[in-house]
């Protein structure tokens, strides 16, 4: 028989041993149950989310197959040195650490390929086979770092260690009090995520999935290495081997930087990647433009299905803006500053959160408005009929079917413009008027209403109603704002919206 049979034959035996081992058999299906038990599924999922839930399985059951491969490698390191045996103990290493990472492997590729198969609709986003084959790789750690433990310490402390790790960290996240002890388990799990992931979101380009699978690479190289230079008797080898892991942690430090330098903070980026809005894949639904990233074509539907009702009472002659994906606080590579003539949306959309929809409603509204961008600005509008017609047509969203649902959308847009009591009042009262009587004020006196001049009384005239002053309060158990709020937040010395 040559070395090469006994060599896979070996492999063969240990992966047996590994998957019938007790602590696979135990600590396994529990690991994968509390994974399966703590997996968040979004009504629209996304790759960033699936990416996001397959590192967090990752560490899971990289510190299963870190417990379950310590055991045979430390007695292949304490007691199969001195004896006589076919195959060095540097293949027989080798011959654990083969079968350890297919078993991680296959379990980690299978536990990945749940999220879609259960996921309510295809996730979204551009699906870059590299970065699957990183996070795969990723899973390595587990048994890797047991095999550098074992080579290395010849001991079981890394895994009491490890073992001990888990429940502190649970009971820091639990607590989460400021102590010099919570400090430095801060830190840890900010390192723990850095060697996770150079990123902090999804690698959905060509360019991001190669940095994040090159990032991968060399932690796999690092451990590797760490390996070779733990046989006694190679001192040379120890040190090319050591040096080599030396260079390959500078490599990880110049990638962290380059990632975050162009695609995380746009302060700092040299050169970040704007996307052009006459390049971009844009849909035309009715009056309004789309513009998602790619892979989120289908979401167009919902943000058209939420914008429909509160498009339709804009008149015609109204300036509407290019709806705009993108993630403005994290990701410079999707445009940090949104274009002009444009209202952003996020990387994330639930059409079941009513706030979801009154955030885009909202940019669209006053952007029509004249107003400054939704979410963008710092001034108040207290006063000006304009916020309340903005009000009453943000209510109009398709996720509001009643007047309660309407107020709390009309507060919604009026929180951002510093509203006072008139303000309130009259937007409450609109959201109870018949909605015929309403849009046909708007309709035919929008640009006397949208004039920055225009007051409160300027719009209750048109509606035959009492002066602002004289309405009655809101219902308050409705109301999100409280009475001793108003007027609602900023300071007085806010600028007026031009």
């Amino acid at each position: 028989m040559t070395r090469a049979s006994i060599f896979w034959r070996l492999t063969g035996l240990n992966l047996r041993h590994l998957l019938i081992s007790p602590v696979f058999l135990v600590l396994m299906p529990l690991m994968l149950i509390w994974l399966w038990l703590t997996t968040s599924m979004p009504a629209l999922p996304t790759l960033n989310d699936f990416f996001t839930d397959s590192v967090l399985k990752v560490a899971g059951v990289g510190a299963v197959m870190f417990a379950v491969t310590t055991f045979p490698a430390l007695r292949e390191v304490r007691h199969s040195h001195d004896l006589a045996l076919p195959l060095s103990s540097a293949l027989r290493l080798l011959s654990l650490t083969l079968a350890s990472v297919t078993v991680t492997s296959v379990i980690m590729g299978s536990v990945a390929a749940l999220y879609p198969l259960f996921a309510p609709v295809p996730p979204a986003g551009v699906f870059q086979p590299i970065a699957l084959v990183g996070v795969i790789l990723l899973s390595w750690y587990g048994p890797l770092s047991a095999v550098v433990s074992a080579v290395w310490t010849r001991s079981f402390v890394p895994l009491v260690a490890v073992g001990l790790l888990f429940p502190t960290y649970l009971l820091y996240t639990a607590l989460a009090l400021v102590t010099p002890a919570d400090l430095v388990m801060e830190q840890m799990s900010r390192f723990m995520y850095l060697a996770l992931s150079p990123l902090p979101f999804y690698p959905d380009t060509f360019e991001t999935a190669l940095i994040y699978l090159t990032h991968t690479l060399l932690m796999v190289l690092c451990l590797t290495l760490l390996v070779l230079a733990a046989r006694r008797g190679a001192r040379l080898r120890r040190v090319a081997c050591l040096g080599v892991v030396g260079l390959s942690l500078v490599g990880l430090v110049g990638l962290q930087a380059y990632a975050n330098d162009v695609y995380v903070d746009p302060e700092r980026s040299p050169s970040p990647l704007p996307r052009d809005l006459a390049a971009e894949g844009c849909v035309e639904i009715g009056r309004m433009t789309y513009c998602p990233l790619p892979g989120y074509e289908p979401w167009v539907e919902h943000w058209s299905t939420e914008l429909t009702p509160v498009v339709a009472r804009i008149p015609d002659r109204a300036p509407l803006p290019v709806i705009w994906q993108a993630n403005p606080t994290r990701r410079s590579d999707t445009l940090y500053t949104p274009p002009d003539g444009t209202a952003p949306v996020g990387e994330y959309w639930d059409p079941e959160n009513p706030y979801h929809g009154m955030d885009l409603d909202s940019s669209v509204v006053a952007y029509s408005l004249g107003l400054p961008p939704y979410l963008y600005h710092l001034c108040s509008a207290t006063g000006q009929a304009r916020v309340v017609v903005g009000s009453w047509l943000v209510s109009r969203g398709a996720v509001h079917e009643d007047a309660s649902t309407r107020f709390t959308a009309a507060e919604w847009f009026l929180m951002d413009y510093r509203p006072d009591l008139p303000d309130l009042s009259l937007a409450y009262l609109l959201t109870r008027l018949p909605e015929e009587r309403v849009a046909a004020v708007i309709e035919e006196h929008w640009e006397t209403l949208t004039s920055p001049e225009a007051d409160l009384d300027t719009l209750t005239e048109l509606l035959d109603l009492p002066p602002a002053d004289e309405l009655p309060e809101p219902d308050w158990e409705q109301a999100m704002i409280e009475p001793h709020e108003l007027p609602y937040e900023m300071g007085e010395d806010t600028p007026l919206c031009p």
